[in-house]
């Protein structure tokens, strides 16, 4: 890793930390300004890291942006709509680069099929869990829910044809990002928590971190 793509990765962690201190000590403006630098401070570091540079990363990564601004106001419909659905297509374009990169699919035919079926299941379950809270928002989450496990099982696939450091990191930042979603979900939906705000940041920055930095150096 260059000097400067290190400087960029430092820049990104200290404002996750920044961010991460105020949804644990309060303060509505530092947290906001805070979010609103998280993903510019990342294309940064994906710009600076990256072997090669695809056109869909920097969007997901722009996506990922435009979702934390809107969801600065999750109880305006329009902004919670919006913010869905920045991040839903932002998963489809990490699908799409992550996509790339899968092998040959008869070689891990088993362990693609049970993937599909576990994640299958745990979709199942969370949805089951927050289907009587959602009220109108019924049918935006299942297609949200659809999307982000579509992109959680080709990050497997693109595990398993590309075992190693990078493949790992595309399935963690999956996982992290499956966690996050429905933190917060229950946080908005079915009850708030004061620990909330912070785990439901640490997994979504953890999650985009490990996304970017996977594909940047697969």
């Amino acid at each position: 890793m260059s000097t400067v793509a290190r400087i960029a990765l430092a820049g990104y962690l200290g404002i996750s930390a920044v961010h991460l201190l105020f949804c644990l000590r309060g303060g509505e403006r530092g947290r906001a300004v805070s979010k609103i630098l998280l993903m510019p401070a990342l294309l940064v570091y994906y710009l600076t890291v990256s072997w090669t540079v695809f056109d869909l990363t920097a969007a997901a990564i722009l996506l990922g942006w435009g979702g934390d601004v809107l969801l600065l106001w999750p109880k305006r419909k329009l902004c919670f709509l919006g913010g869905l659905g920045s991040f839903l297509l932002g998963h489809v374009c990490y699908a799409a680069v992550m996509g790339l990169w899968i092998g040959n699919l008869s070689e891990i035919l088993w362990p693609a099929v049970g993937s599909a079926v576990v994640l299958a299941g745990a979709g199942i379950a969370a949805y089951v869990s927050l289907s009587s809270h959602v009220g109108e928002m019924r049918i935006p989450a299942i297609a949200y829910l659809a999307v982000i496990l579509g992109m959680a099982w080709v990050a497997f696939l693109a595990m398993r044809t590309n075992p190693g450091f990078s493949g790992g990191c595309l399935f963690a930042g999956a996982l992290c990002f499956l966690t996050s979603d429905y933190l917060l979900a229950r946080e908005l939906f079915v009850q708030k928590h004061s620990w909330g705000d912070f785990a439901v940041m640490l997994t979504y920055i953890s999650a985009q971190l490990l996304l970017v930095t996977g594909l940047a150096l697969l």
